[in-house]
């Protein structure tokens, strides 16, 4: 009798097991929105548009979220030696335009010297104007990681495919305490594609760095003067139409 109820409460174990594999949501063979944590020294951590966490070496998961393809993905966790209280990416369909996608860390802390690659990706951007892209950069360093160089990225792909290839430009390196800039690119993917943004965060010293990242798309020139030039029309035709009453 106790064979048979050690061998059951095995089967129950294993089928129990089985089940909640079964049960577990898989990362899409090709993900549509993706946000990666990595290292360099072989700890990784991914989470794409269904929620589904991946990653490779010394990694742990305190949260996760994503509320779907082209949305919102948000974790937190750790990653080798850095501690993420949350980074949250935000696609096309989750941004205001002109904005089009944003990534941003919050508490990213290290335990000393080291660097942490963050990226964000979102396919399926549509209606782009060949006005450019703004690529508008933001963060604080705590005093004990205030010389540690942060950099921001943006590349672009017009097949869609993630992460992008083809570079946007880039601001940084940002060294100081405080940091703030907002440079307008030339807009290099075209009408549609995918969007990627990486932030490096190299640190100097043990500490923590915020960090915000946005790129936006600007009208084109003749749009604004068609713009300019409706406004214009509008209101001389307000002007007459309070002169005759």
């Amino acid at each position: 009798m106790t064979t048979r109820s050690g061998g059951f409460r095995v089967s129950t174990f294993l089928a129990f097991a089985i089940l909640v594999m079964g049960c577990a949501q898989p990362m899409s063979a090709v993900p549509l929105t993706l946000l990666t944590l990595n290292d360099g020294l072989g700890n990784s951590v991914s989470v794409d548009e269904t929620g589904a966490v991946s990653g490779a070496g010394s990694f742990s998961t305190f949260t996760s979220f994503s509320s779907g393809a082209h949305k919102t993905i948000s974790w937190s966790g750790t990653v080798g030696q850095f501690d993420l209280n949350i980074t949250t990416g935000r696609g096309g369909t989750a941004e205001l335009r002109p904005a089009l996608i944003n990534l941003n860390s919050i508490n990213a802390a290290s335990l000393g010297a080291g660097t942490l690659t963050v990226t964000f990706s979102d396919t399926g951007f549509t209606g782009m104007t060949l006005g450019g892209l703004v690529l508008a950069a933001s963060g604080t360093e705590t005093a004990t990681a205030v010389g540690s160089a942060v950099t921001f990225t943006a590349f672009g792909d017009p097949g869609g495919a993630i992460p992008a290839g083809t570079l946007i430009g880039s601001l940084g390196p940002f060294t100081s305490s405080s940091f703030n800039q907002t440079t307008k690119f030339a807009n290099t993917i075209g009408a549609s594609g995918s969007l990627t943004e990486k932030v490096v965060l190299g640190f100097a010293n043990q500490g923590e760095i915020d960090t915000g990242f946005t790129i936006s798309n600007v009208p084109e020139p003749t749009s604004m003067a068609l713009l300019g030039g409706a406004l214009l029309f509008v209101g001389a035709a307000l002007r007459r139409k309070l002169k005759k009453s």
